[in-house]
């Protein structure tokens, strides 16, 4: 048998290896929508819209996260008179923090992400931008929409109505929308989303808050940098401030519901602003708790402490308030 030339050999290594290739190809092409199946690809295509709605919530959640320390430099720098540069130091390590703490938390912050719950149909929007499905065209942002005023009645129809005790016409409800628009917030006790669904809303809790973004190794560091003692120990007194007027506000609230409900006089409005005053301690509170705490501790309080200032009918409305 002879032997092949090397020409002929190089020609069959060329065919060989051009046939593997084309079959590579094939296989690495990407899949042709039409050639699937229905229910494979409607799969497809959920998991895709599932995958958008994610990382627009973790965007958000990222925006969100920044503010917050955002804030936290702006009041630093008015209370302890922070120079340009500290303030871009600064600025740029709450980035650096809110990043890293998206990274560490991602996974399972796409976790919390239910795009089944607000029904297959729904149009879901984040921070009020609709989410396109698979095939829909991204959405552009549109000027807002001058409402007309309604049509106010003439003077004499007004007055012809007060005295019949006819209520002016309401305007009718906008139809309802069957959309599921989720908000992002970062409280300093937790990071959370809102989903708001046909007039409805709930809500779903999500890892630390402020405190633990302010942990992040980056903001840590800067802030030990640019910010000295006496400055820290200025800012504490600022916040201690503001803890103490929201303590009062958180009060006069609950004396104003409680004024509502057990129809107070001026007598015992003084008398359980004294109460509470001596009843309701913050120490360490985070400000953005202390409204949750004063209530509480309202609702705490030993009734018999009480039953000098309240009416045997009052205490029993007090006892229902004090259940919820």
């Amino acid at each position: 048998m002879k032997s092949l030339s090397r020409a002929t050999l190089y020609c069959l290594l060329m065919i060989t290896l051009a046939g593997r290739i084309q079959q590579l190809s094939a296989q690495d092409r990407p899949v042709n929508q039409a050639e699937l199946d229905p229910i494979e690809k409607a799969e497809q295509e959920a998991a895709e819209f599932k995958k958008r709605v994610e990382n627009r919530v973790i965007e958000e959640f990222r925006l969100a996260a920044q503010s917050k320390l955002l804030l936290e430099i702006e009041e630093l720098s008015q209370v302890c008179d922070l120079d340009a540069k500290s303030v871009k130091k600064l600025e740029i390590a709450a980035k650096g923090a809110a990043e890293r703490w998206i990274r560490n938390e991602e996974q399972q912050l796409r976790g919390h992400v239910r795009v089944d719950q607000y029904g297959v149909d729904a149009e879901i929007r984040v921070a009020g931008k609709k989410v396109p499905r698979p095939g829909e065209p991204v959405e552009e942002p549109k000027p807002a929409e001058q409402k007309p005023e309604p049509a106010e009645q003439p003077p004499v129809l007004q007055a012809i109505n007060r005295v019949f005790g006819i209520a002016p016409p309401v305007q009718p409800p906008a139809a309802e929308e069957n959309v599921a628009n989720i908000t992002v917030a970062v409280q300093r006790y937790g990071l959370q989303f809102r989903v708001k669904y046909r007039h409805g809303g709930s809500s779903s809790g999500f890892g630390g808050g402020l405190e633990e973004l302010k942990r992040e190794a980056v903001w840590a560091q800067t802030m030990h940098d640019v910010v000295t003692p006496e400055q820290q120990k200025k800012f504490e007194a600022a916040v201690e401030e503001r803890r103490q007027r929201l303590r009062e506000a958180a009060i006069t609230s609950a004396i104003a519901q409680l004024d509502l409900d057990l129809r107070l006089n001026e007598h015992q409005r003084a008398r359980l602003h004294e109460v509470f005053d001596r009843e309701v301690k913050l120490g360490n509170t985070d400000p953005s708790s202390v409204r949750y705490s004063v209530e509480q501790q309202i609702k705490d309080t030993d009734i018999a402490r009480l039953k000098p200032i309240l009416s045997d009918v009052q205490l029993r409305v007090w006892e229902e308030f004090a259940a919820w």
